[in-house]
């Protein structure tokens, strides 16, 4: 053993001799160290004068380092410091150099008039009331005094955490401290996507595509029947004028061996390389008029227009299909087949007109 332990003079503390400070206050070992329990002025005793020397008493016991016996309170500071803490847990002073009492706590106290004393026969009235009194609070530095949390200069004005009782840090009550998490929202309902406009009508400029419009309802019965039969003999009519003016079995039709008619002046001049153009088919429908002509150069094109030529008509390549004839107007193609004009836009049809041979266009 290097040394005896030595003896703080500030808090009565005794310390390992390799300490240079006393653990409890922190007081250097130089100003605090007092008389070593074990050194003296004479000489160290040999063993057998220590056996000799030896009392018959037993040893007694080195008392424990000195601690606190309850909460404390810095005076430096008024840190509130638990019993466990040796020095103040803020500015580090040591619990005995800074001891300073912690309120008392009103609950731990009894009241006296619990107690169970015999009454003296000759006090009378006057010592029941004074042993039935209720105490008056002490005055003095013996009083509680709230310990309100002061800024301190060593944490940079923060003020000192307030002190939790033992046993509610890690336990907060359910009621007061918890987690209800919310329900959640519901989700949005659902929009159907917006109907996607249809397609613009596109075609070639100054031509304008015939509308198909649903036929009224109502009306007299008799307009009906009259319209009917208009429809009905207007083409028989074309037939007897036909039949009586070229005296052909079919009308409407060229023959080879008779030689084609001439494509009318006003088509004509709409095909590219018209002049002198032939009439090879011409068909009717409801307020439409379509006429095939075949140019010089041997170039086949389809020339629709309104009967009532409200519009000026539109001139488009044709080709000769299996059983009638074929043009095409950009994304638009008509078909003559079977009696009937048929409408496609993009591969998908549009419309159907039955068509009825003339044999000129008026």
């Amino acid at each position: 053993m290097s040394g005896a332990n030595w003896r703080c003079t500030a808090c009565d503390t005794y310390n390992d001799p390799g300490l240079t400070a006393c653990e409890a206050c922190e007081t250097k070992r130089g100003v605090a160290a007092g008389p070593s329990a074990s050194r003296s002025g004479s000489a160290v005793p040999t063993s057998a004068a220590r056996s000799a020397a030896k009392p018959s008493k037993p040893a007694v016991k080195r008392p424990a380092a000195a601690r606190p016996s309850a909460d404390w309170q810095c005076r430096q500071c008024d840190t509130n410091n638990a019993r466990s803490d040796l020095s103040c847990i803020v500015c580090g002073t040591g619990w005995k150099a800074a001891k300073k009492t912690a309120p008392k706590r009103p609950s731990a106290k009894k009241p006296a008039a619990k107690k169970t004393t015999a009454k003296p026969s000759g006090t009378g009235s006057a010592g029941a009331r004074k042993s039935t009194s209720t105490p008056r609070p002490r005055s003095g530095t013996g009083a509680p005094r709230p310990s309100a949390p002061r800024k301190s200069t060593s944490t940079g004005g923060r003020s000192a955490p307030p002190r939790v009782a033992e046993g509610e840090v890690f336990y907060p009550s359910a009621a007061a401290h918890g987690y209800t998490p919310t329900a959640p929202a519901p989700p949005p309902g659902m929009t159907p996507p917006p109907v996607p406009p249809p397609p613009p009508w596109t075609t070639a400029p100054g031509y304008r595509p015939p509308s198909y419009k649903a036929p009224k309802s109502g009306g007299k019965g008799a307009g009906c029947v009259l319209g009917v039969l208009l429809l009905l003999a207007f083409p028989l009519l074309s037939k007897a004028c036909d039949a009586l003016s070229s005296g052909m079995s079919g009308p409407g039709s060229a023959s080879a061996g008779s030689g084609p008619s001439s494509c009318p002046e006003r088509i004509a001049s709409s095909l590219p390389g018209g002049d002198g153009a032939a009439l090879v088919k011409a068909f009717r429908t409801k307020n439409k008029s379509i006429t095939l002509c075949r140019t010089e150069d041997d170039k086949l094109f389809y020339y629709g227009e309104f009967t009532d030529h409200r519009e000026p008509g539109i001139a488009m390549p044709a080709t000769k299909s299996s059983g009638g004839y074929e043009a095409h107007n950009g994304p638009y193609r008509y078909r003559i087949h079977g009696g009937s004009v048929t409408i496609y836009q993009s591969g998908r049809r549009i419309g159907q007109e039955k068509l009825t041979p003339v044999s000129s266009p008026s």
